[in-house]
């Protein structure tokens, strides 16, 4: 059995857990009142968004380098197609998504910085009708994202339980396929409707409303925190 490299074997699992954890955390976030835990979470956000960001871009020149295994037999052209279609699309909602958000907290007028090590530059000046547009570009791709991910899941379950091929075991091995396959499809089912809950409760609900006021929470505690460092820096001059 043909399978993909390991090195696209282990970015496409961060990848995967990586978008995971950013759609709950993004939704999460909706329900955060405490301005100090906002801000955390935020940059917390961006910050696993550029991680995002690099790993795709490590993706994709080792698909270039790796390329893909050839199609199963038990596979119709007309079902690879599709694949191949599906997997273009992922790839460009993945980067698409955090570059998004990128644009979103320039045009908010804040930089986007990884864990505090460097900061990304920013490609746009402050706009907040531009940030508004550019929030809801970053919510809808990440609502398609999380269709596309749960239609990903109910295609492999079909692989796995019904036509008992080895499209898991591609992208993982054929031991793992057999002795675990059916776990790992389980834990991802639970993620999805952990996000789905967070989603559906209000926990997660987007409005114009919540992002207004995490938009001014974000802005006042990056001022409240710019104003406590200038003001130790005054108390030890």
């Amino acid at each position: 059995m043909q399978q993909y490299a390991l090195p696209l074997k282990v970015v496409h699992f961060c990848v995967a857990f990586l978008v995971l954890g950013l759609l709950t955390l993004g939704l999460y976030m909706k329900g955060i009142q405490v301005v100090e835990d906002l801000i955390y979470y935020y940059d917390l956000h961006k910050s696993l968004g550029v991680l995002l960001l690099g790993l795709m871009i490590v993706r994709i020149v080792m698909r270039k380098i790796f390329g893909a295994p050839a199609k199963l037999e038990n596979h119709s052209n007309l079902e690879f197609s599709l694949a191949r279609l599906v997997h273009f699309a992922f790839y460009a909602l993945l980067v698409a998504m955090p570059v998004s958000g990128w644009l979103m907290s320039n045009a908010a007028g804040f930089p986007v910085n990884f864990f505090g090590l460097f900061a990304l530059p920013s490609l746009l000046g402050k706009d907040d009708e531009l940030m508004a547009t550019l929030q809801d570009v970053h919510f809808v791709i990440g609502a398609i994202l999380f269709v596309m991910i749960a239609l990903h899941v109910i295609a492999l379950v079909r692989h796995h339980f019904f036509d008992k091929d080895e499209t898991l075991g591609r992208m993982t091995s054929s031991k793992l396929n057999n002795a675990l396959g059916g776990g790992f499809i389980a834990v991802i089912l639970v993620v999805l409707l952990f996000i789905v809950y967070l989603w559906v409760s209000g926990l997660g609900a987007h409005s114009d409303a919540h992002g207004d006021a995490h938009g001014d929470a974000h802005g006042a505690a990056h001022e409240a925190a710019h104003g406590e460092t200038e003001g130790q820096m005054q108390t030890h001059n």
